[in-house]
């Protein structure tokens, strides 16, 4: 499995972002159909851009790559789905209003950032720190 470049984790931390404004948005009932449509609409171009990301060469580590760190493919791969699966929820609930998944979606949001935040702290087994070639 290839490793990601250090800048895949843009994606992770822009549609958490995306995610959590349209739960508190919809959660507290505030009536902004306009950036609601927004939201969803960026939710889903930035979680399918993310996910078709995966699949291209574009953040895939080669040998001339000179960032910071890479990303574990594993690690990577299992963190989009999931956060791909807790953006589908979010966006279904926001649209057709099944309030039955408003609190999953934030319970698997919850979930999620607990194993991202384990995997960088604990398990040290998602960023790899890049050495300084001589």
């Amino acid at each position: 499995m290839r490793n990601y470049k250090f800048s895949y984790l843009v994606y992770f931390a822009l549609n958490v972002a995306l995610v959590i404004a349209l739960l508190v948005i919809r959660g507290l009932d505030v009536d902004v159909p306009g950036l609601l449509g927004i939201i969803e609409h960026s939710i889903v171009f930035w979680g399918v851009s993310m996910v078709l990301f995966l699949c291209s060469k574009v953040f895939k580590v080669t040998d001339d790559y000179t960032g910071v760190g890479t990303l574990n493919g594993h690690t990577t791969i299992s963190l989009a789905l999931v956060l791909a699966l807790v953006e589908f929820m979010a966006v279904y609930y926001s649209m057709f209003g099944h309030e039955a998944l408003y609190h999953p979606t934030i319970v698997g949001l919850c979930v999620w950032v607990a194993c991202f935040l384990s995997s960088v702290f604990y398990s040290k087994n998602l960023i790899s720190r890049r050495k300084e070639r001589a």
